[in-house]
């Protein structure tokens, strides 16, 4: 058997005891076990005469290796209490004789291959994609009179040493998954987060039943997984249902406070109408109408304190309120007013 010391080259190793703890087995490098040589290399600038055993060798606080390893010894056995089972510091002085042991007696060798060896090639084998699978049909729908919250606890599947619950649901959702990863050019860790993700919340999947979007984010979660694709595939299969409180709607309520009854209504209309659109007019983005919302709020405001209704607000005072503006502000403050009154 050999080793390399710290320069590369090849030392031949042999049972014997060490040079510096004195244990007997098989020796790493320099004469000394693996231990001692990792000993020397760290407190190598403290040569010095050993506190306990006087010996010319590497010292840490002012003892060897050897005297570190007899106080830890006798430590244990005599031990009392919880305090000095973590303090070793008073046994160093104490040390007057030394257990011998053995040292690189370990037999480290890797477990048996589970997988045969692929010459040429690196990695664990690629699996098949899995079958195409389309809706499963529709055996009728039993309603529920209650519906009580379900939690989608961890699944115990291993998909790397078998396949997924036969569940005609999951495989038509890991289909989807397939195609999409493919589409969009997912890493595998992604692919493989996926899938816990619908194994979690379809692996007892029944017809008719629906799955609330904080259920996934809550499984998509606990995979490390951002969750839209998966809300988005479960919305593809139509069983998806989004029970998420809106943001734009908690922010409208706090923006608006503060306004006369009848300009708040009439704002929260305009807001409303930007965001989700309306008969005449396509949804915009939620920055865009939060924007809007917030250069017309200063005017809005102001308005409040005299009036209580948005059609009593006249020109001149539309007029009076763009003239105390200037640049950006006073731009957007006119296309926000102009998109309110219209």
């Amino acid at each position: 058997m050999v080793a390399r010391d710290g320069i590369g080259r090849k030392v031949p190793r042999s049972v014997t005891s060490c040079a510096e703890c004195l244990a007997f087995g098989l020796t790493y490098c320099q004469g000394v076990c693996l231990a001692c040589y990792n000993f020397s290399a760290r407190y190598r600038a403290n040569v010095s005469a050993c506190g306990a055993c006087r010996r010319e060798l590497p010292l840490r606080d002012g003892y060897c290796r050897l005297c570190w390893c007899q106080a830890r010894c006798d430590r244990d056995a005599a031990v009392t209490d919880a305090r000095s089972a973590v303090v070793l510091a008073p046994w160093l002085a104490r040390v007057h004789h030394y257990q011998l042991f053995f040292a690189g007696m370990e037999n480290r060798r890797a477990g048996p291959r589970g997988l045969p060896r692929r010459y040429g090639e690196k990695g664990r084998p690629l699996k098949p994609p899995p079958a195409a699978a389309s809706r499963p049909p529709s055996r009728g729908t039993q309603l529920a009179l209650f519906v009580p919250g379900r939690d989608y606890r961890p699944v115990r599947f291993d998909l790397r040493r078998g396949g997924p619950p036969g569940n005609p649901w999951l495989a038509w959702a890991l289909h989807l998954a397939h195609l999409t990863a493919g589409a969009r050019g997912w890493q595998p860790c992604t692919r493989r987060a996926m899938q816990r993700v619908l194994v979690s919340v379809l692996a007892d999947h029944r017809d008719g039943e629906v799955i609330t979007a904080s259920a996934v984010h809550k499984a998509a979660t606990r995979h490390s997984l951002a969750g839209r694709s998966a809300l988005e595939i479960l919305a593809t299969m139509g069983i998806l249902t989004d029970d998420r409180p809106d943001l734009f709607t908690g922010w409208l309520d706090v923006q608006l406070d503060g306004l006369a009854a009848g300009l708040a209504s009439e704002a929260r209309r305009w807001a409303l109408t930007l965001h989700n659109g309306g008969p005449r007019t396509r949804p915009r983005s939620p920055d865009t109408a939060r924007a809007c919302l917030r250069a017309a709020r200063p005017a809005l405001l102001a308005w409040s304190a005299r009036y209580d209704h948005l059609r009593e607000v006249t020109r001149s005072d539309v007029l009076a309120h763009i003239a105390a503006l200037y640049g950006h502000e006073r731009c957007s403050a006119v296309s926000a007013l102009r998109s309110l009154f219209t």
